[in-house]
């Protein structure tokens, strides 16, 4: 989108003088040329600064689009074709355009030979409490509160996150760089996915771990 915006606006602002020309027409294609690129890289910087302001401030889908944060998620699913350890879990529950996005994902990974897994998806709220005493009970407090956020602050509550595995295929997707809407968002978890519109157009820097 942005390659062919800029390319409309240059092509807008291209212009040889013929050699023949006399210098007065050559001054003036000269000044009209000079405000045209002046005018295409205002745009482009501005674009640039949006996009940039956009993709680190925009996450989460409008409160509109959003899931019930009560309503349960699949639990559970099949096995994953390319590593057993790991569920496909139904996308059931999570917001419309995750769905939509992730079904073409997986579609593109499947054509360069990459199967990707939803280990987990959407939570409700008591989901994610159970999953955050769970780790409290195994791991610990500490390690709980790094890896599992609170019910209020989760993006699998809000319905826009999934968690990706085996971790080559998590790799793949994080590899796409936001092209499908997803974007890898925690340096302590290589398999936590989140969806926005704006990834499309690059992800955001990623944090250290969640924080409620």
């Amino acid at each position: 989108m942005r390659a062919g915006l800029v390319a409309a606006l240059l092509l807008a602002g291209c212009g040889s003088p013929e050699s023949a020309a006399p210098t007065s027409t050559i001054v003036t294609t000269a000044t009209v040329t000079a405000t045209a690129t002046a005018t295409v890289t205002a745009v482009r910087t501005a674009t640039v600064t949006a996009v940039t302001t956009t993709t680190a401030t925009s996450t989460a889908p409008a409160a509109g689009e959003r899931p019930d944060a009560d309503t349960p998620g699949p639990d559970g699913g099949t096995a994953c074709a390319v590593d057993p350890a790991y569920r496909d879990e139904p996308t059931d529950g999570l917001a419309d355009a995750v769905i939509a996005a992730w079904a073409d994902a997986r579609a593109a990974a499947a054509a360069v030979g990459i199967t990707i897994c939803v280990n987990d998806g959407k939570r409700s709220r008591a989901q994610q409490q159970a999953t955050f005493d769970d780790y409290v009970a195994r791991y610990g407090q500490a390690a709980a509160e790094q890896y599992v956020l609170p019910p209020d602050s989760s993006a699998h509550v809000a319905g826009y996150a999934i968690d990706v595995q085996p971790s080559a295929s998590a790799a793949w997707l994080e590899g796409t760089n936001g092209s499908w809407g997803f974007c890898r968002m925690y340096d302590n978890e290589i398999w936590h996915f989140e969806f926005a519109e704006t990834f499309r157009l690059g992800c955001p820097p990623r944090r250290t771990a969640p924080a409620g």
